[in-house]
């Protein structure tokens, strides 16, 4: 990419960051290293594409700000809402894109072979140029595919957390359907959300396809197969964030106002403020406040696991949807072109 595009966007990204505190000092130096390791590229597009999920990130969270302040309970004291993400929160969100921009420019300068691997995948490359204009052919493809893969993630997952929460139907949870949660609840879903999540992961299909350049005549790599390709990765993303955190992560809610509670970082909710632990819930379902109490003026409602906490969750999901996205793209396509 460009390095003079690059570096002024980057620092307009600095200055939004920190003039609408919607990044922690140290988020936004994380912020600024990530955005250098998306400019190596030699096509604009992964930057394009952190850029896209934090406008769309941002802007979401702004949205009926007050309402959804009033929806949830912050582990600190006070509403649910915070100024600022951290420092982890950027990095489960970018890292596996970050990765494997870096894999493709240690490729590209010759510093990593692949081996086996990347004979395998070279049956596919047409005149060492890929179809998003990198230098590395079908390795680079794959490589790309993964990063738009982690941003319709991201992006889907994201917008569905700041707007499903908005839905005047209470959510329901993934992996019980006719079970409702009170709103915030890890692992719940709902219309809203589920809209939200398709019209991100939609968002970035539609950015990354003026990169998109098919070779054939294939319905399957025109430019509205891949916007949909993005669109189903997108949306799998975001159900998987949702069956994990209804796995994994534990849902904490405060029986004086009945919210759920949110750690502004994304760490792990403690049931009573000080435990270096969270308790296991006495009773597996257990929405109702008089069911049981763990912690005092807190119990978990959700969560029989709770190994993970959000931003565990995040890089999960995150890593597990590129690789997912990498070998659909492999498994769709690569007959394809050979």
């Amino acid at each position: 990419m460009n390095p003079y595009i690059s570096t002024i966007f980057t620092l307009l990204l600095i200055h939004r960051a920190y003039t609408r505190s919607s990044l922690t000092p140290p988020a936004i130096f994380s912020a600024t290293f990530t955005a250098l390791i998306h400019a190596s590229h030699p096509t604009a597009l992964p930057f394009t594409l952190l850029i896209t999920f934090y406008l769309l990130g941002t802007t979401a969270t702004k949205v009926k700000k007050a309402e959804k302040e009033k929806l949830t309970v912050s582990s600190g004291g006070g509403h649910g809402e915070h100024e600022g993400r951290g420092v982890i929160q950027v990095l489960a969100n970018s890292g596996a894109a970050s990765t494997l921009c870096l894999v493709d420019f240690a490729v590209r300068k010759g510093w990593l072979e692949l081996g086996e691997l990347e004979e395998v995948i070279g049956r596919w490359s047409t005149a060492g140029k890929g179809w998003f204009g990198g230098e590395t052919g079908w390795v680079g493809d794959l490589l790309v595919v993964g990063v738009v893969a982690n941003y319709a993630a991201t992006t889907a997952d994201t917008l569905s957390s700041e707007l499903g929460i908005l839905s005047k139907s209470k959510p329901r949870l993934i992996l019980n359907p006719w079970k409702i949660c009170p709103p915030g609840t890890n692992g719940a879903v709902s219309g809203v959300g589920l809209g939200a999540a398709m019209l991100g992961a939609a968002i970035i299909g539609g950015v990354s396809s003026y990169w998109f350049n098919p070779t054939t005549t294939s319905p399957a790599v025109s430019t509205m197969g891949f916007i949909l390709f993005t669109t189903v990765i997108g949306l799998s993303g975001s159900f998987l964030d949702s069956i994990l955190g209804a796995i994994f992560q534990h849902s904490v809610i405060d029986i004086r106002t009945n919210r759920i509670v949110e750690n502004p970082y994304g760490g792990k909710v403690l049931v009573t403020p000080g435990e270096t632990r969270i308790q296991p819930p006495i009773k597996k379902e257990a929405v109702e406040v008089e069911k049981y109490e763990v912690g005092g003026s807190r119990k978990v409602v959700q969560g029989s696991l709770g190994w993970l906490d959000n931003n565990g969750v995040n890089v999960s999901m995150a890593v597990g949807m590129s690789l997912m996205g990498m070998v659909a793209w492999w498994v769709l396509v690569g007959d394809i072109r050979g």
